[in-house]
């Protein structure tokens, strides 16, 4: 079973990093006899891997352990505070928590160097078998091998932190038991776009022990203020089919940082908690930001908020509301870009904000066929200039984009006469003005109201503006029409001219063009006036003649 890859040649920066901690292992352990290195690789469980799963994780190590020898030397940044209370949410590891997996992680390079020097040397005769490993919360006992049901591991530790992984490994935990964790469960390795690393719980349709029980196991957590999984900078793993029940208020349920993940069907369980899972980026090295996956999950009993950096979450359930604080979602900043797809959001008390933004960077979250039940959903209060909420079809046909200047949404009780069935409804807030337009395009996406492929020569474009509320209507300069094309050598711009003169009346604002060559024209309506209860309504249906 399992997968075979080709690890690539390491790079002049990693084979220094390897010589490096070679010398270092020849200090540390070498006064370590032969019997105690057999010991030792039979701890690191190296003896079932196979020889490009070695060279893999010696090449993994090398670049964690750098840098995370850059993390004790970096000055501690400044932690992330919740946007509402003020909360530290954030902070960096603790030193004695760095400098163990460091010691850790050399201890494992040192285990995967020997045993592949022991089977060059004819000391060690290997079979390599190891991709599935099994746990028993029960009955399992971490002196055991892990591969077989009947050798099963009792914790998850040996299995995340203590023996080697590689990509690929699974980890296929027995069905209806509760493995109770004082501490953190941390992660040490890095699975691989080709190979996730998996720790599964087993069901009625893979039940090695026999058990014939669909009831997924739980990962419980006792220690205050500890997450129960906790993968720091960590990529390619997927958790499959687990309740996760933190045991203090202040717990977050998982909690990842520069991370990229996958959950599948993790529910939590339990009392109220803290936080439903925090998502950040950005925290190590060079990584920068990265995604989680959520599909089938449900977060249980939120008193705070589930907070995010770039991901997608499908068929998900977020809150049923464990405090007054009733907010679900939060979409954090630093460039975040959360897709909610088919989701629920449970409300109870109905006062706070479904989806909030957190700090004051770009981010948008897209909300897709969701559901807000009992409802009514609420919008974000206090958004932030770059930040934008989208709902599309959501609740049976809600249609909105949200922004710091307004709101832009499709309308199907206001219709032009002979053109769309509904209308695109412009609601300014407070912050539009005249150089800072309500449009479609005034977030980091730039996406055009329209765009229509035409040919090249003189046209006409026409898109049809109804004011509402008005007393002081929006100059030329402050609501108009943008055409832009392609005149051959750039792309040039030109504008309407027309306004709006009462709240009764369809105008019909033109643009020309002229363009080169066969292509694309890009318009968009910009409004950039407010004015109490009132905005305009744009008929979608273009006309180019």
């Amino acid at each position: 079973m399992g997968i075979d890859l080709v690890v690539p040649k390491p790079t002049p920066e990693v084979e220094s990093r390897q010589k490096l901690i070679l010398e270092e292992i020849k200090d540390t352990h070498g006064s370590l006899k032969q019997k105690d290195w057999l010991e030792k690789l039979r701890l690191r469980g190296v003896e079932h891997k196979k020889p490009w799963q070695l060279d893999w994780a010696m090449m993994d190590y090398a670049t964690r352990i750098k840098d995370l020898e850059n993390m004790l030397k970096s000055p501690s940044p400044p932690p992330l505070l919740h946007p509402k209370t003020g909360e530290v949410i954030a902070t960096t590891r603790p030193v004695d928590e760095l400098q163990a997996q460091i010691r850790r992680l050399k201890d494992k390079y040192a285990a995967c160097y020997m045993e592949a020097d022991y089977r060059g040397r004819g000391i060690v005769s290997r079979n390599p078998v190891g991709t599935v490993y099994y746990c028993d919360f029960l009955v399992g006992n971490d002196a055991n091998d892990g591969l077989s049901p009947g050798q099963a591991w009792q914790t998850l530790g040996q299995f995340l932190n203590v023996t080697v992984r590689s990509p690929g490994d699974v980890l296929k935990c027995r069905a209806k038991q509760v493995g109770v964790y004082a501490a953190t469960q941390n992660l040490d390795e890095n699975g691989s776009a080709a190979g996730l690393i998996e720790v599964r719980s087993c069901s009625m349709a893979d039940d090695p022990w026999g058990d014939e029980d669909d009831t997924m196991p739980t990962i419980q957590t006792t220690g205050a203020a500890s997450p129960a999984v906790f993968p720091w900078d960590t990529m390619w793993w997927r958790w499959y089919r687990f309740y996760i029940d933190p045991q203090h208020t202040s717990n977050y349920a998982i909690q990842l940082i520069a991370s990229h993940n996958w959950l599948d069907t993790i529910v939590r369980s339990g009392t109220q908690f803290h936080q439903i899972l925090s998502i950040y980026g950005g925290a190590v090295g060079s990584h920068g930001l990265f995604d989680i996956n959520l599909r089938d999950c449900v977060f249980n009993s939120s008193i705070t908020h589930f907070i995010g950096i770039r991901g997608y979450a499908y068929n998900c359930v977020f809150g049923f509301g464990g405090a007054s604080d009733d907010s679900q979602v939060g979409v954090a900043n630093y460039g975040s870009d959360m897709f909610f797809d088919c989701c629920t959001f449970p409300t109870t008390t109905g006062t706070a904000d479904d989806i909030y933004f957190a700090g004051t960077g770009k981010s948008i979250a897209r909300v897709r066929d969701c559901n807000f039940t009992p409802g009514p959903y609420h919008i974000p209060s206090g958004m932030k200039d770059g930040q934008t909420l989208v709902f599309e079809s959501c609740d049976g046909g809600l249609n909105q984009w949200w922004t710091y200047r307004g709101k832009i949404s499709k309308d199907p009780l206001v219709a032009r006469p002979g053109g769309a069935t509904h209308s695109v409804k412009y609601e300014p807030s407070s912050n539009c003005a005249l150089d800072a337009q309500l449009s479609i395009d005034d977030t980091w996406l730039k996406r055009p109201d329209f765009s229509a492929w035409v040919t090249a020569g003189p046209k006409t474009i026409t898109v049809y503006v109804l004011g509402f509320g008005w007393t002081s209507f929006p100059s030329a300069a402050e609501l108009l029409v943008e055409a832009q094309y392609w005149d051959g050598m750039k792309w040039v711009s030109a504008c309407s001219t027309q306004t709006i003169y009462d709240n009764a009346t369809w105008v019909a604002f033109t643009v020309g063009i002229n363009p080169a060559t066969d292509g694309f024209v890009h318009v968009k309506t910009k409004l950039g006036k407010h004015e109490a209860s009132s905005g305009i309504y744009v008929d979608p249906k273009m006309v180019i003649s």
